[in-house]
């Protein structure tokens, strides 16, 4: 059966079992689906949810290491953010410049988009 979409598919479990909150497997992996904007605030404000998940794709994205800013948590993720964080502000994150930047650049793409007139090559960015 075709729902066009995950969301479509939980949308319709939601409706089945008459619970915004699911139970389900993906593959391999038992997941949690919180279905309502309350619920999803509640999850990502509690402390008990907090962390990051432990499993096959994470170990095979990391190459078994669970290193970076996105696959970390605790002590060793809060060091991470806290360099990230110093080194993105010392290049003007956060700042209006940065801002003043971005939008030099948004304007320069709206440009090109234009000239194209919704015509589109595809190129290769290591090749640029």
């Amino acid at each position: 059966m075709k729902y066009g979409g995950q969301h479509k598919a939980f949308e319709s479990l939601v409706e089945k079992y008459g619970s915004s909150i699911l139970g389900v497997k993906l593959g391999r992996e038992l997941v949690v689906v919180a279905y309502t904007c309350d619920i999803v605030k509640e999850i990502l404000t509690r402390q008990e949810f907090d962390g990051r998940p432990d499993n096959f794709f994470i170990r095979l994205r990391t190459m078994g290491t669970r290193l970076g800013i996105t696959c970390t948590d605790g002590k060793l993720w809060n060091e991470q953010r806290s360099f990230v964080m110093r080194h993105l502000r010392n290049v003007g994150y956060g700042k209006s410049r940065m801002e003043d930047q971005i939008q030099s650049e948004l304007k320069e793409l709206t440009h090109s988009i234009e000239e194209f007139e919704g015509e589109f090559k595809s190129y290769r960015m290591t090749a640029l």
